[in-house]
């Protein structure tokens, strides 16, 4: 068993890690309209995978990330995600 590729369902939440997942989002958010994905800006070339996999109007990265998340950010992060009408994190 590899430790590093594993899919965890905390109801009604789901984590799925390890290489190739990606290649399951659309399978995975078949009923979601939009996706809200908060990473840093390095992470930059996953969420181009990301937006590879999903049509781009499907996606909005929220790019605004800190160390120790203060609540002002957190609060404008779920702001946005409500502008953006996300219905899945």
């Amino acid at each position: 068993m590899n430790p590093y590729n594993f899919n965890y369902t905390l109801f009604p939440g789901q984590i799925h890690f390890g290489q190739g997942k990606i290649d399951l989002l659309p399978t995975l958010l078949k009923g979601y309209s939009k996706a809200f994905i908060i990473g840093e800006k390095r992470v930059q070339p996953i969420i181009d995978r990301v937006g590879e996999v999903l049509d781009a109007d499907r996606l909005y990265h929220f790019g605004e990330v800190i160390q120790h998340v203060p609540q002002g950010l957190v609060d404008k992060a779920l702001a946005v995600c409500q502008a953006q009408q996300s219905d899945v994190l």
